[in-house]
């Protein structure tokens, strides 16, 4: 957990025997902002690195324009891009998130409290064609126990971002921690349904326990 500490100053004035009086006061607020667990999260490091690739196919570290002129990352130099695709099968990267022994070190007592919630978030965009029905976007985050068994599944459902071509929309959800959840895989999934590429794009990824 970060921690961000904003101060605030206030000043009034009064009035005594035709004499001004100024009083001020410091207000210090601290906000705790949960670290963001994924390595990798933006497809800026070398290699991928932090991330497996799951797919029948590769997904692309996209510097701008890689698949299609103006598709370019959200922020920093990279983003990750579906790639090509083999028989329309899906790209997927994938990562394992250990909370038991990872950077917040999470107690046993906490995971099990019943109390935590995963929440996700993430940037995503998708080529438009008059001619293609766009390609999908999609996120998963799966729950595991100690030995590996699948304690619950969470689905963002297929993305499509058609609010604007080239632009990015944000996907944002919280879901409760199963008890004697470990680790957490936390998978992009990219489908192509037309065309020669996978043509959907997913950037700024971001997974915090709250």
């Amino acid at each position: 957990t970060t921690v961000t500490t904003t101060t605030t100053t206030s000043q009034y004035l009064f009035l005594f025997d035709s004499f001004p009086l100024i009083f001020s006061y410091h207000i210090a607020t601290t906000t705790m902002v949960p670290l963001n667990l994924l390595v990798g999260p933006g497809a800026e490091s070398s290699g991928l690195a932090g991330w497996t690739q799951t797919g029948s196919s590769a997904v692309l570290q996209d510097t701008g324009g890689v698949e299609y002129s103006g598709y370019n990352p959200h922020t920093g130099s990279a983003c990750f891009a579906g790639g090509f695709g083999s028989g329309g099968s899906p790209s997927s990267l994938l990562q394992n998130v250990n909370l038991l022994n990872g950077i917040q070190n999470f107690s046993t007592a906490r995971l099990d409290a019943g109390t935590l919630h995963a929440q996700i978030s993430f940037y995503y965009q998708t080529y438009y064609s008059f001619w293609y029905p766009y390609d999908d976007a999609e996120v998963t985050i799966t729950f595991l126990s100690a030995t590996n068994a699948v304690l619950g599944t969470q689905d963002t459902g297929y993305q499509t971002c058609t609010s604007s071509n080239p632009g990015w929309c944000y996907y944002s959800n919280l879901y409760s921690l199963p008890v004697g959840t470990r680790s957490i895989n936390y998978k992009m999934i990219f489908t192509r349904n037309s065309g020669t590429k996978i043509a959907a794009y997913i950037d700024d990824n971001s997974l915090t326990l709250v």
